[in-house]
């Protein structure tokens, strides 16, 4: 009687791939320290050198075990095309000299890599983001190791997990597993608005998109039986309900709009994705850029519109893709006859956007304090000047009406994320302040009913005026 273990590729195997025999599951490869691993270049005896082809690889993977099972006569081991086989003859052989290997196992070659990086690899973490694992074999349950970190995507990982869930399968037969991971890196991307530059391509802040690795092991009875590993760039964008779970990006400008208005002296910043870019022109002249898309700071980058305005007219942006080009109109204006106030506020995805306030703007105080009666005496003598009723700790905030001159109907959807913003400020000569929205209802406007489309907006301003120490 003998038993015997079937190893079969499919494919050539990745750097890193590797196998272990058990017993109490199926197996896949993965990439494992512990396993017999395909590597480019082996530098211990677990290394099995990777080779031009399938058969190549299955020749050296051969060499190795003739060489751990050297001088066993009850073990025989033979290769064909894709498979190596090794036969156990149980009449020579016992458990004590062939280890736990008990039955018939066949460990089939489902290669690990790294998946490609995409745009679609691109997270808006303000929605849930479901990773959902698929394994190829058997399955009871999974766990995935997430990896946060900034900086450059293949070379700055750190050395231990951020974050490490696990999950059991609820019904017999499911095939398919789900993590959701957006909860746990959206504190990740949190960042206040920075200090626009000047002409030219500018890499946004680091600290407002983060790299995530996300490793997947499936399990079965305990034992790791295969892994996939995905990357993605989470950003503190979402999407809506009809854009169904996971929402991907659907272009490479990140902005609703591609008609833009904005006055003579503001910034305007338009952000994008490097991810295959190849050129920008600004009013058909090129703009020099030097963008490494594995770095988080620089795969998202920005054009500072506002810096290239010197007049009242237009202007034009397009970015040039390895596919497509993206076109977007800019209309400047000037002549503002009451003070100028741009609302920035990160938009759907993620990143600052800004809408003009350029019309007649009100300012109210309003005053919260509390009121006790103290004993009307100095020093034990009836005061007619002591206060009977005293003011105790006034505090005094400032509130803002602004009021839109007549824009686009599509400015609608602008209208729409500033509402769902959670960073919003007001830049009046220069100085960005924290403010509140002040409305709780937006009342769509169209060119059909209101002919005119203009807006009014309440603000508040999110600071008490006295400086106090709380």
């Amino acid at each position: 009687m003998a038993r015997k273990i079937q190893i079969r590729l499919l494919d050539n195997p990745s750097n890193n791939n590797g196998y272990v025999i058990s017993v109490s599951s199926p197996n896949n490869f993965y990439s494992s320290t512990n396993a017999t691993t395909f590597k480019t270049t082996p530098t211990n005896a677990n290394h099995v050198a990777i080779g031009v082809n399938v058969l190549a690889s299955l020749v050296n993977l051969y060499n190795k075990v003739v060489a751990d099972y050297v001088g066993r006569s009850y073990i025989s081991i033979t290769y064909a095309v894709d498979t190596l086989e090794i036969i156990i003859d149980d009449v020579l052989g016992t458990s004590s000299t062939i280890g736990s290997i008990t039955g018939d196992i066949t460990v089939i070659h489902s290669d690990v890599t790294v998946e490609v990086f995409t745009r679609d690899n691109i997270i808006l973490s303000r929605s849930p983001y479901n990773n959902i694992f698929q394994p190829s074999a058997l399955f009871d349950g999974a766990t995935i190791n997430l990896k946060v970190y900034r900086g450059t995507r293949t070379d700055d990982a750190p050395a231990t997990d951020t974050f490490t869930l696990s999950k059991q399968v609820i019904q017999a037969g499911q095939d398919k597993i789900r993590f959701e991971i957006s909860k746990l890196v959206n504190d990740y991307t949190k960042n206040s608005i920075p200090t626009f530059a000047g002409v030219g391509v500018q890499t946004s802040s680091s600290y407002d998109s983060v790299w995530v690795d996300a490793e997947i092991n499936a399990l079965y009875l305990g034992d790791s039986i295969g892994s996939t590993t995905r990357q993605y760039l989470a950003i503190d964008g979402f999407g809506y309900h009809t854009e169904l779970y996971n929402p991907k990006l659907t272009k490479n400008g990140l902005t609703t709009l591609n008609n833009h208005i904005f006055y003579l002296g503001s910034d305007y910043p338009l952000y994008f994705v490097s991810l295959g870019l190849i050129g920008i022109t600004v009013d058909g002249d090129a703009v020099s850029f030097t963008l490494d898309a594995d770095i988080n700071n620089q795969i998202i980058a920005y054009l500072n519109v506002g810096a290239y305005a010197t007049t009242e007219g237009s202007i034009t942006v397009v970015l040039d893709y390895d596919t497509y080009q993206e076109t977007y109109n800019f209309t400047v204006k000037d002549a503002c006859k009451y003070p100028l106030y741009n609302c920035f506020f990160k938009n759907k995805y993620g990143f600052w956007q800004s809408i003009p306030f350029n019309l007649r703007s009100k300012k109210t105080l309003n005053v919260d304090s509390s009121s006790y009666m103290p004993v009307t005496s100095i020093y034990g003598q009836y005061s007619l000047q002591s206060h009977n009723k005293k003011t105790y700790q006034p505090t005094l905030t400032e509130a803002i009406s602004c009021n839109t001159d007549f824009i686009p109907e599509e400015y609608n959807q602008v209208f729409k994320e500033l509402m769902a913003s959670e960073f919003v400020y007001l830049e009046n000569d220069g100085t960005y302040l924290p403010v509140n929205v002040k409305k709780n209802s937006l009342e769509y406007k169209t060119k059909t009913f209101e002919k005119l489309v203009q807006y009014t907006m309440d603000f508040e301003y999110s600071y008490n005026e006295i400086n106090s120490v709380i």
